[in-house]
């Protein structure tokens, strides 16, 4: 599998931030409600929507917050700083309905880690979104994970 190694100092993700019963819950909620829009104007022009993957409970619900990264925060949205992290970084790249994004999860968690001397840190990993294009069925989505 193809990724880079980077160090990254403290910053900090102003979003949204809630548990849902599927991966993509997070996102349709955003989108229904404005939130979506409001998130990417606290950014610089063409920045990264963010997604920060906290985890799933014991029912599968996933604990997920679509942000951007922001110096300060915002009114009615959640935030969360990360420390000084280093991180490995891959990228999904292909096909949205040929399910890349889920497909590159898979062999990071089932094939990468388990046979690598890094330890995933107890932080939010996160999906970058450079590229999301379901009219023309393109994605372009970095996974950081932070590890030890």
């Amino acid at each position: 599998m193809n990724y880079r190694a980077a160090e990254r100092k403290s910053f900090k993700v102003v979003g949204k931030r809630l548990v849902t019963p599927e991966g993509g819950g997070t996102w349709a909620v955003c989108k229904a409600d404005g939130s979506y829009e409001k998130i990417q104007s606290f950014g610089k022009k063409g920045q990264e929507t963010l997604g920060l993957c906290f985890g799933f409970d014991a029912e599968g619900r996933n604990d997920y917050m679509v942000g951007i990264a922001c110096g300060e925060d915002h009114p009615g949205f959640d935030s969360y700083v990360y420390p000084d992290l280093q991180w490995l970084i891959f990228t999904a790249e292909g096909k949205i309905s040929e399910n890349v994004l889920e497909n590159t999860w898979k062999l990071i968690h089932e094939k990468f880690l388990p046979q690598s001397t890094c330890r995933q840190a107890e932080y939010p990993t996160i999906e970058s979104y450079k590229v999301w294009d379901i009219a023309s069925d393109r994605c372009v989505v970095e996974i950081m994970i932070p590890v030890e």
